[in-house]
């Protein structure tokens, strides 16, 4: 946290630099004092996307994970082109087990992004989780088309290929 504190001298009111710093909390996987830090902040940083999207990340780490999805989907409803925010709502429902719902998230992701790699991996992981085995395999060769490189979608689709 000390390496973050003069973003907030240069502007203590500025929801950017506040912003900024709890980011900086979350890159360093501070996640015990940003959660605090970030319901510290004034209302002005709540009406920011990426506030809704750090304290959702905050708390999947803490292991808050319905509280955890709710603030990332807040996050999407307020930026809905928001690719990471995608993602990681993505991702919150399904830790949850709630795959038609990260499965939406994910879809909405190649919407922003149609060769998100990503997205494509974790769709594939969707229909796993909802047994859909060919669905699994479209999207993962359909990432490697895009990214033949990704030795994720390499990996599970040997997997997938192998049973």
């Amino acid at each position: 946290m000390r390496r973050c504190w003069p973003c907030s001298r240069s502007g203590p009111g500025d929801v950017d630099l506040l912003l900024l710093q709890a980011d900086c909390l979350a890159g360093m996987a501070a996640w015990e004092a940003l959660l605090p830090f970030l319901d510290s902040l004034a209302e002005a940083c709540r009406e920011q996307p990426a506030f809704w999207h750090l304290r959702g990340l905050a708390r999947a780490n803490l292991g808050d994970s319905l509280p955890a999805r709710l603030d990332l989907e807040r996050a999407v409803r307020m930026d809905p082109h928001g690719l990471r925010f995608l993602l990681d709502a993505g991702h919150a429902c399904a830790e949850l087990g709630d795959w038609d719902r990260a499965e939406g998230h994910w879809r909405q992701a190649l919407q922003v992004d149609p060769q998100a790699e990503e997205a494509l991996i974790h769709l594939a992981e969707a229909r796993l989780g909802l047994e859909d085995l060919d669905g699994a395999r479209r999207y993962l060769r359909e990432c490697l088309l895009h990214h033949p490189d990704s030795a994720e979608a390499q990996t599970r689709l040997a997997e997938l290929e192998a049973n």
